[in-house]
């Protein structure tokens, strides 16, 4: 899509921009989200209590989705997102999303 045929139906309630550069067509649930994050920040590992969610260690859906980045990523995240940073990341949850 063109960058003018995303702002316009941004505008107009047909995509909503969920991060920059990603966006959908109906309101994200918690999945959506997590899945969000790795698409936005590609180094990114979903962490702590979104990691647990993901893996079914944990019912209730935490009230944001946690990552960890590399000490490099650098861009600010909206309030929904929680972003660590650490050096060494393993992959495997990053993993899980990219179907």
């Amino acid at each position: 899509m063109s960058r003018s045929t995303i702002t316009r139906r941004t505008a107009s309630g047909q995509l909503i921009r969920v991060l920059p550069g990603i966006y959908a067509r109906n309101e994200p649930d918690y999945l959506d989200l997590c899945t969000a994050v790795t698409l936005w920040k590609p180094d990114a590992v979903l962490s702590h209590l979104t990691a647990a969610w993901v893996w079914g260690l944990v019912e209730e859906e935490p009230p944001q989705v946690t990552a960890t980045v590399p000490p490099s990523a650098r861009q600010q995240a909206p309030s929904w997102v929680k972003i660590h940073r650490r050096r060494s990341l393993t992959r495997t949850v990053a993993e899980v999303f990219r179907w």
